[in-house]
């Protein structure tokens, strides 16, 4: 090891404190990462690379903090708060795991404040997922709990989604009185590639705002040589599982077995005009 390797681990023992060995349940989520060498991916200890000489002790530290305020998170019925002690991408696991016990323990509040913590959770959890490809099935069932749940809401002319689920209730309402919606999806993939990869399961997100659509088909243009396209379709209201405009792109998440969905047009970006 150089001199300047030396000081570089100097510098971080002194950053991470005193060393000591990694806990086990720890130790068996490291993995040996191509660009980043070791990574700890841990649900709740996510380290990108990870020194296991300099940074156990710090790791060690987190696993137990996280876990004591998950506990009081639990003893709190703060459904929130333990889906956002989990590191992002284990937060789908969380919302599932304890979404799950809240329904059968129904300890945590009543039914009705028990159904609105959960979807406001699943928003979240949604808003904040990339790769949600990764957790298909499940996401799938948890959106059509959530949807099941919006419409008895509003059958049932409730009031308390309302106010925390503005725009998911406005949606689902709004949907619920046009038998077909117009959607779009923008990305590099083509009508004919979309047939292709996804037939007969569709994507799950699009959008109603074709300028969104617009903007998610060139957002990696500068880096990747496809060109962008923008989809356009329409749907059963009756197969849209969600709405959330929670990101400002007036999000619907659609039941990708629909068998009413069908496609209009595809176009490449460049020959529409989106700024």
């Amino acid at each position: 090891m150089s001199v300047n390797e030396n000081v570089a681990l100097s510098d971080l023992q002194q950053m991470y404190g005193n060393n000591e060995p990694l806990e086990k349940e720890l130790a068996d989520c490291l993995v040996e990462c191509s660009i980043f060498g070791t990574a700890l991916k841990h649900p709740l200890v996510y380290i990108m690379p990870f020194i296991e000489s300099v940074m156990s002790g710090s790791a060690n530290k987190a696993l137990a903090q996280k876990k004591a305020m998950i506990d009081k998170a639990v003893k709190n019925e703060d459904l929130e708060t333990i889906i956002w002690l989990h590191e992002r991408p284990y937060r789908f696991n969380a919302l599932e795991r304890y979404s799950e016990e809240l329904f059968a323990v129904r300890s945590w509040g009543t039914l009705h404040e028990t159904q609105t913590m959960f979807i406001k959770a699943l928003v979240n959890a949604w808003t904040d997922s990339e790769n949600v490809w990764q957790n298909f099935d499940g996401w799938v069932e948890q959106l059509q709990k959530a949807r099941a749940i919006l419409r008895t809401e509003i059958d049932a002319g409730h009031s308390l989604l309302r106010d925390v689920l503005e725009d998911c209730e406005e949606g689902v309402t709004k949907f619920g009185k046009r038998k077909r919606v117009t959607i779009y999806r923008g990305g590099d993939t083509c009508f004919d590639e979309l047939s292709e990869i996804h037939d007969p399961v569709l994507p799950l997100s699009w959008t109603t705002d074709e300028d969104r659509a617009g903007w998610f088909a060139k957002r990696f243009k500068e880096i990747r040589p496809q060109d962008g396209h923008v989809l356009c379709a329409d749907i059963d209201a009756e197969d849209i599982l969600f709405y959330t405009n929670a990101r400002n792109e007036a999000e619907v998440v659609i039941d990708p077995f629909s068998k009413t969905c069908r496609m209009l047009w595809h176009r490449e970006v460049d020959s529409l005009n989106f700024y």
